[in-house]
C-alpha cells in the first residue's frame, strides 16, 4: 500500500526482514469464521473430509465442517465467490476498483476514505489512477 508505514519499510528493508512476526492470536473455534470458511473448503476438498484433514485444519474446524457436512453433499460445478472471504481484513465492506468497465481490483473501506476519495490520485501496482467517483460497491478509476 502506498502509505507511511509501508514506505517506511519499503526505505528500510532490514528494519523490515529482521523485525520479530507479529503475534496475531485468532479464536480457531470460532464459528463465524468456520462458517466463512466452509464452502471454500468443500469445493477444495469435496464433502468427505478424511481423518488426515485434521492436521491441517485443527481439530474444531475439522470437527465443525463434519458435523455441518453430514449427510449433505456439494453442489456439482458450484463455485463459491472468493471475493465474498477478502483478504482485505474483516471489519467491513470490500469494494471493486473499476478503470474503463474493467475490475482491475479491490479497496477495504478503511483505505477507502483515507486513500481514494473522489479526486484522489490512487496508485494501484504501480499505476496512478485518479478517482472519478464511488458507485455502489465500486470505485470509477479514470487516467491521472
Amino acid at each position: 500500500m502506498n502509505n507511511p508505514f509501508d514506505r517506511f519499510f519499503a526505505r528500510n528493508i532490514d528494519a523490515f526482514l529482521k523485525k520479530p512476526l507479529d503475534e496475531i492470536l485468532i479464536g480457531v473455534d470460532n464459528e463465524e469464521l468456520m462458517t466463512k470458511h466452509l464452502p471454500y473448503l468443500v469445493h477444495e476438498c469435496g464433502a468427505d473430509f478424511p481423518p488426515k484433514l485434521a492436521e491441517h485444519l485443527g481439530t474444531p474446524f475439522f470437527e465443525f465442517a463434519r458435523n455441518e457436512m453430514k449427510g449433505k453433499r456439494p453442489v456439482k460445478g458450484h463455485k463459491p465467490n472468493y471475493r465474498q472471504l477478502s483478504i482485505r481484513g474483516g471489519s467491513g465492506s470490500v469494494y471493486q476498483l473499476e478503470y474503463k468497465g474493467k475490475d482491475v481490483g479491490d479497496i477495504s473501506d478503511v483505505h477507502l476514505f483515507r486513500e481514494a476519495y473522489v479526486g484522489a490520485i490512487y496508485n494501484h501496482f504501480g499505476k496512478s489512477y485518479r478517482v472519478a467517483a464511488h458507485a455502489a460497491n465500486k470505485v470509477v478509476l479514470e487516467d491521472a
